[in-house]
């Protein structure tokens, strides 16, 4: 198995029930979240950060979403814990998201070395 995908780790975004596609969104979001150009707001001491849907249609066009399927993975990925959405209403409805208490998991690389640990054990066992 192919521990990593896009950044993430694959056994925990299994578990988590997340896509390809799910990971190609929120790699999206972690990568143009560090940029530094995101427009975000502290809400309670927490940083969020503002998504505007067709703009992830726009940089990933590879994904063959309507705007409505990347609100709905957007969804899944709050549902999940993985990130946490605020709507913010100023001149309009905003959706802002921050990292949710489950996005440790896919990026706690931890049981690879628990891996490897166990391939030297069956090797000096042999």
């Amino acid at each position: 198995m192919k521990f990593t995908i896009l950044g993430f780790s694959q056994p925990a975004a299994y578990d988590f029930g997340l896509d390809i596609n799910d990971l190609a969104i929120l790699r999206w979001y972690i990568d143009f979240k560090e940029s530094g150009y995101m427009n975000k707001k502290v809400i309670d001491g927490k940083k969020f950060y503002l998504v505007i849907y067709e703009y992830v249609l726009e940089d990933l066009p590879i994904l063959y979403m309507k705007k409505d399927t990347v609100y709905r993975r957007f969804k899944k990925m709050c549902d999940k814990k993985i990130l946490e959405k605020r709507t913010i209403n100023d001149c309009g409805r905003f959706p802002y998201f921050a990292i949710g208490e489950n996005y440790a998991k896919l990026v706690d690389f931890t049981f690879i070395d628990e891996f490897i640990a166990n391939l030297n054990k069956d090797d000096n066992a042999s």
